[in-house]
């Protein structure tokens, strides 16, 4: 078989969007990202933060990219993945790298090197309220279950409100490539104050996500028991919101195979 390369006419990369799990937390973050299918890698990517897409780099992208391609193999076959077969980069890989040497550019400024002063990327974690109005539903999980089913939540966020609460803030010096210095940061008691969260609590912190995920799906899977032995699963609308809900705890445990399967069932459901 012949190598596809940029000159032969055949596509180089693969892009598209991915849903991924960075450590603590059952929330997936929206991805964009490119693949080189000539060297089978990962090449680009960037995460949307609530507000516009930032450059997923160092270990961030080291974990992605073990996601995308050691683990699910999406480059070699990107279609499964709905990805796109392009021949150049897309223009916000290319308008990254120009803003990138920009930075590095201007770390270098005399300014800002003899003030001792330095440059850094705060990323805000805020919650955001969207009202979403359910005029059918036969219960509230089954209201919440067709809100979300409703609701493209990247394009919401945009014009949503802000709930007035900052969950945490993570902060990247620039020029760090490798991210070696980057804190993660909870409020404190104190207003104004933010303590540093160490690498202890964070272990600590995904130890007891990870537990507490097992039992809420062992809680589950005995529910569902009990509702198909009492034949409550008979309605298509309690029947959906089971599904969801067993959708949502595949994708927390970061399970690829069972969150697959867990969406073909509801897409059966829902045809």
């Amino acid at each position: 078989m012949t190598k596809q390369n940029a000159t032969s006419g055949q596509p180089k990369y693969a892009v598209g969007h991915w849903m991924h799990l960075f450590g603590v937390g059952p929330l997936e973050t929206h991805c964009r990202l490119v693949i080189d299918l000539e060297q089978s890698k990962l090449v680009a990517a960037q995460e949307w933060t609530g507000l516009k897409f930032e450059d997923v780099l160092g270990s961030r992208l080291k974990d992605l990219a073990e996601s995308v391609i050691e683990v699910n193999e999406a480059h070699k076959n990107p279609d499964e993945w709905e990805l796109d077969r392009v021949r150049i980069l897309p223009f916000w890989v290319r308008q990254s790298a120009t803003a990138a040497t920009e930075d590095s550019q201007d770390d270098t400024k005399p300014s800002q090197r003899d003030s001792g002063n330095k440059s850094f990327r705060v990323h805000l974690y805020v919650l955001t309220r969207v009202p979403v109005e359910v005029a059918n539903a036969s219960s509230q999980v089954d209201a919440i279950a067709q809100a979300v089913d409703a609701t493209d939540l990247y394009e919401a966020v945009k014009t949503s409100e802000y709930a007035e609460e900052i969950h945490s803030a993570l902060v990247d010096e620039v020029g760090d490539a490798e991210f070696t210095r980057t804190q993660h940061y909870q409020p404190g008691q104190e207003d104004g104050e933010w303590v540093v969260e160490s690498f202890a609590t964070q272990k600590e912190r995904q130890a007891a996500a990870t537990d507490a995920l097992t039992k809420v799906d062992a809680a589950f899977e005995s529910v569902n028991s009990l509702l198909d032995a009492s034949g409550a699963l008979d309605s298509e609308p309690l029947q959906k919101a089971v599904y969801q809900l067993r959708l949502e705890i595949a994708r927390a445990s970061g399970d690829p195979e069972r969150t697959k399967a867990a969406q073909l069932s509801l897409q059966e459901l829902s045809a």
